[in-house]
């Protein structure tokens, strides 16, 4: 990330990833997250706090929860922890350098973020002074000196908004207007929603499309429109903390997928020289 100083400088912001202990200390030790991730942009550098990526993610408020939580264990909305340190660490390593906080050492995760930075070259640092010796942002350099545009640089960590299809945009507000003129706009903010009734949903509507019928014979929308403005609106609900999240019991799918999937390649080399005709929708009228 890039900041603009002054007439046709630029100065660059390291990117800082937080590390260290969270389940087992009260608030998942939230206020010392948050308490580096102030420091760190006070001094001029782009904190990464998981804390922040727990409230962003899953809306996690620690203040929130109940009086007794089970601080070792997890909110029951939110995704497994190995899930939770998949995504952290996938951040990580988009960044600069890594700070660890004290008791550090006492944490799995921590652990393995640790090891994920070493293993991807970053900085490690266990105290903030070293950290703010060492990699305090540069000092302002000429445009003319540099190798790119400074939008090129400015927007090089945010997010690549331009990859998002516009025509899953159009498709998808059709959804939205059919769900506003029966519904109300946004009343799913309000009202809060239940994560199987938007999940069954997108799957009736997925389902009636692979089976050849492009709209919903009850409204006319496109299945398709109606099954991204489902997802949609699952997304945005848990962001807005409006989501009541009623997903399964967490069961063994992703261990049998795994098991599953070399079958895949077993099959295909049992059949490989069979060479049948697959049938597809092309094949409702062969006449045309």
């Amino acid at each position: 990330m890039v900041v603009a100083v002054g007439y046709g400088v630029i100065m660059k912001k390291p990117r800082i990833y937080i590390a260290g202990p969270m389940r087992g200390l009260p608030f998942y030790n939230f206020p010392a997250f948050d308490k580096a991730c102030s420091e760190l942009n006070q001094q001029g550098f782009c904190a990464v706090s998981p804390a922040d990526l727990d409230r962003t993610l899953y809306g996690l408020d620690p203040w929130e929860l109940p009086e007794g939580h089970n601080w070792h264990g997890q909110p029951a909305w939110m995704p497994d922890a190995e899930e939770v340190l998949r995504t952290d660490i996938n951040v990580l390593r988009t960044c600069d350098a890594v700070l660890f906080l004290t008791g550090w050492q006492n944490s799995d995760g921590a652990k393995r973020e640790r090891k994920a930075a070493f293993e991807h070259g970053l900085r490690v640092y266990d105290n903030m002074d070293d950290l703010v010796d060492d990699l305090r942002p540069s000092q302002p350099m000429a445009v003319g000196s540099k190798a790119t545009n400074p939008k090129d640089l400015i927007g090089s960590d945010k997010l690549p908004l331009h990859l998002w299809p516009t025509t899953a945009t159009a498709m998808g507000c059709i959804g939205m207007l059919n769900g506003m003129l029966k519904y109300g706009r946004t009343n799913f903010r309000v009202a809060g929603v239940r994560a199987t009734i938007y999940i069954d949903a997108a799957l009736r509507h997925l389902g009636a499309w692979l089976e050849g019928e492009e709209c919903d014979p009850d409204d006319g929308v496109p299945h398709l429109a109606a099954a991204l403005s489902c997802l949609a609106i699952l997304v945005d609900a848990r962001a807005a903390g409006k989501l009541n999240d009623d997903r399964m019991v967490a069961g063994g799918y992703r261990k049998l997928v795994d098991a599953l999937t070399p079958h895949v390649k077993r099959l295909k080399e049992l059949h490989k020289d069979r060479n049948p005709k697959h049938y597809t929708i092309a094949d409702n009228n062969p006449g045309s």
